[in-house]
């Protein structure tokens, strides 16, 4: 007998599971991290997160690596280290189409 559950129940428990521990997730088990490279999950996470506008105009190469990119934007976006982030960024395209973005080190900080 098989033990190992379905993999549509997984997906459907991974799309309530925040984003930091999907990765810790992922290193569990061989089935959780075949399952992490469906591109059903990210293109749901895309979705959830972001708005389609955003999506369309930073694609990437795939829907996980496209998820990572925002991710990343939307963690510089909403730092509480910087700012200027907070003041003149006011969406995630506006910081990727910046030229310069002035990101200190958190050990700078007063």
């Amino acid at each position: 007998m098989n033990d190992m559950l379905n993999d549509d129940v997984i997906v459907n428990i991974l799309k309530y599971i925040d984003i930091p521990n999907i990765v810790n997730i992922r290193l569990t088990c061989k089935q959780y991290n075949n399952i992490m490279n469906l591109n059903i999950i990210w293109d749901f996470f895309l979705n959830r997160d972001f708005d389609t506008v955003t999506i369309t105009t930073l694609f990437t190469v795939n829907f996980e690596e496209t998820f990572k990119k925002l991710y990343l934007i939307n963690n510089l976006m909403n730092s509480q280290h910087n700012e200027y982030f907070k003041n003149n960024c006011n969406s995630i395209l506006n910081i990727y189409n910046a030229s310069y973005l002035p990101i200190s080190s958190p050990c700078s900080l007063k």
